[in-house]
């Protein structure tokens, strides 16, 4: 048995059966020493019942795996104010149930290294405990049930990740995952989970002040008694939705993240876009302090409106990933003078034209503005930034925009 390769990404696998240790009862572990029953290094313990630790509580050294053969018939329980398992040090639990009636389950913190957690099943303890300060986090088929309190991330941790996370019958003003202000993390990803909450309980807390560069919340079904469709206890859903950190996608009863963003203005019936020089594109606004300024769409997600002037204004790309946009423009244009003239707009890209993006039309002899409409592709990346200029291509008269809109979608 002592060469059984075990799951996991940890550096040191023990191999022999000296890293070994086959735990049937209370007394196959170390003494207890004040309490603490202190786990060797680089040793696999495998589990083969529920082990009665009394009050007393676990703390593993580098390396120290934790396995049995399933979580019904492989634990611990405890009843310790402390947390059942505490370790400063790289770590693997799988196939084992805990339960810490006193107090939480695990201190859990490996500053060089990798902490796992697979096929776990915590149980009527005050909370699943504290995960900090590691290289990633990986959680898998992760059971909580009669808990008050779920897991809480904290301190730095460059990568958590959560798949199948089952929470039922919990107790009190339980939260699954709390990600505190005082959270920096990288990617924080939660991948299929079933998540039923009573009144006063929420399935994830997110600071908004915690520094997280990607959240990724997809295929999670909250049940609530008041919706049985799902939702995401507020304020988390509100707060994520349009953020560009966040994606929420395939979680029942909510929408989708997306991608759309408009900004436009109407209305205008004299301010003046400033033509200086015959086919010469500037933007819309330009020398003219009292133009009309574009406003933002309410429902916009991912884009947000750029700069206080009208000539400088524009529609800024937020999101994280590289994205293959449709941006569309519509404007109404007429020449200051009256008349009938033939006039151009076209987009730019972080101030430099997008290659055949320029279309023309004209305005009508008997006083009504031109429109102008069209769609290109395009790829964006985050913070890119797009605008609408315009040009006279008859003469070095003045436009009037009475219009104008530009949507990324």
């Amino acid at each position: 048995m002592g060469t059984e390769p075990l799951r996991g990404p940890l550096g040191y696998i023990p191999t022999g059966a000296d890293n070994e240790v086959i735990v049937c009862r209370l007394s196959q572990l170390p003494e207890p020493v004040a309490g603490v029953i202190t786990l060797l290094p680089a040793t696999e313990y495998r589990i083969c019942g529920i082990i009665d630790l009394g009050t007393s509580r676990l703390v593993a050294g580098l390396n120290t795996i934790i396995d049995g053969a399933g979580p019904t018939i492989s634990g611990f329980r405890t009843n310790s104010v402390a947390a059942l398992l505490t370790s400063t040090q790289q770590i693997q639990c799988d196939d084992v149930s805990f339960c810490n009636t006193g107090g939480p389950v695990f201190d859990l913190q490996g500053p060089a290294g990798h902490i796992t957690l697979f096929d776990i099943d915590i149980s009527n303890s005050v909370s699943c405990g504290t995960i900090s300060n590691c290289e990633r986090a990986f959680l898998d088929f992760i059971t909580i049930e009669g808990c008050a309190d779920g897991f809480t991330f904290d301190g730095t941790i460059r990568d958590i990740y959560i798949e199948q996370l089952f929470c039922e019958e919990n107790t009190g003003t339980f939260t699954a995952v709390t990600l505190p202000a005082t959270l920096t993390s990288i990617i924080f990803d939660v991948e299929i989970g079933f998540i039923e909450t009573d009144a006063g309980q929420t399935a994830f807390v997110i600071d908004n002040n915690a520094t997280i560069q990607s959240i990724d919340i997809s295929n999670v079904d909250v049940l609530t008694p008041a919706d049985a469709l799902g939702t995401f206890s507020s304020p988390i859903y509100a707060t994520l939705k349009g953020q560009p950190r966040a994606r929420l996608l395939n979680n029942p009863g909510r929408p989708d993240s997306v991608v759309r963003g408009g900004i436009a203005f109407t209305g205008n019936t004299n301010e003046e876009t400033v033509i200086s020089v015959q086919s010469t594109f500037v933007a819309i606004g330009e020398g003219n302090a009292t133009h009309p300024l574009f406003v933002a769409d309410a429902s916009s997600e991912r884009t947000s409106l750029q700069n206080a002037a009208a000539e400088d204004q524009t529609i800024r790309y937020d999101g994280l990933e590289i994205y293959n946009a449709i941006v569309s423009v519509s404007l109404s244009v007429e020449p200051a003078a009256g008349g009938a003239i033939e006039f151009a707009a076209r987009l730019t890209l972080d101030g430099t034209p997008i290659a055949n993006s320029d279309f023309t039309s004209t305005s009508n002899t008997g006083g009504q503005p031109g429109s102008l409409s069209f769609n290109i592709p395009l790829e964006v990346v985050n913070l890119e930034e797009l605008q609408i200029e315009v040009a006279n291509d008859s003469s070095t008269a003045d436009l009037i925009v009475r219009s104008a809109r530009l949507t990324l979608h």
